[in-house]
């Protein structure tokens, strides 16, 4: 659910009903994800006196609950690294979704990570541009060394913050150790009973959805340093537009210069 109407105040102050189609389209790539571009319109141009409403983003995620299964653990060795495997789910599920609501995910189709990075760099170069910016091939990925404005700054938190998971699952190969686990856990299937069968079957297919988000989030990530220099010069341009605005969160960047 996306933001669905600003109101338009004149100059006197009183204030005018305006509803307002807004639609953030992502472009679609050619055969790859290693380009991105967030395009977003609004169905009249931009007002001086436009104040945006807040957007209010309702996520329910199910998989929690198939997940959060303290009885994996009496279960067998099995039922116990899925159970630790679920700890992992929960804080990266947490983080990233820190994230999108710091680059106002909400209102972007068919969000990816590309397009929170594209935001994220938007507003820190509008603030010093790109040398305090120190990318790398494994995690942190992306770092920040320069003194932001406050809302640039919320985003950056945001990030470390996820990517300190990313690095965590990273290095402890918790992708791989799923993989791994599968065959064991079909094998445990078969000799378990009706009641714990239920268990590990929930507890296996969040698993398989973990590893399907986590290693989408990676190739996303690599995939974008790998067309970095593509990106630069429309990151610069927004960047522009963002000290013209001057207002650096990620809900003004998506819906006043995006476009």
């Amino acid at each position: 659910m996306g933001c669905s109407q600003f109101t338009r105040t004149t100059e006197a102050g009183s204030v005018v009903q305006k509803p307002r189609v807004i639609t953030i389209i992502k472009a679609e790539t050619i055969n790859t994800l290693s380009c991105t571009n967030i395009i977003s319109r609004i169905s009249s141009n931009r007002h001086p006196f436009m104040q945006e409403k807040n957007c209010i983003r309702i996520r329910i995620l199910n998989q929690f609950t198939h997940f959060i299964l303290d009885d994996l653990q009496n279960i067998s060795p099995i039922g116990k690294k899925l159970h630790n495997i679920r700890k992992f789910w929960l804080l990266y599920k947490a983080a990233e979704c820190f994230f999108e609501s710091m680059v106002h995910a909400v209102c972007i189709e068919k969000y990816t990570i590309q397009d929170g990075i594209t935001v994220m760099l938007i507003s820190a170069v509008a603030r010093l541009g790109f040398p305090t910016i120190n990318f790398h091939k494994d995690p942190p990925y992306i770092s920040f060394m320069g003194d932001y404005q406050k809302e640039t700054n919320e985003i950056i938190k945001a990030w470390n913050e996820f990517i300190k998971i990313l690095t965590v699952i990273h290095n402890k190969e918790i992708v791989k150790k799923i993989n791994k686990y599968q065959d064991h856990i079909n094998e445990f299937l078969l000799t378990c009973d009706e009641a714990k069968r239920w268990y590990v079957k929930k507890a296996l297919k969040t698993a398989e959805d973990f590893s399907k988000s986590v290693l989408q989030t990676f190739k996303g990530i690599q995939n974008y340093l790998e067309s970095l220099d593509k990106m630069k010069k429309k990151i610069i341009i927004h960047s522009t537009d963002v000290n013209l605005l001057g207002r650096f969160n990620g809900a003004s960047i998506v819906h006043f210069v995006l476009r």
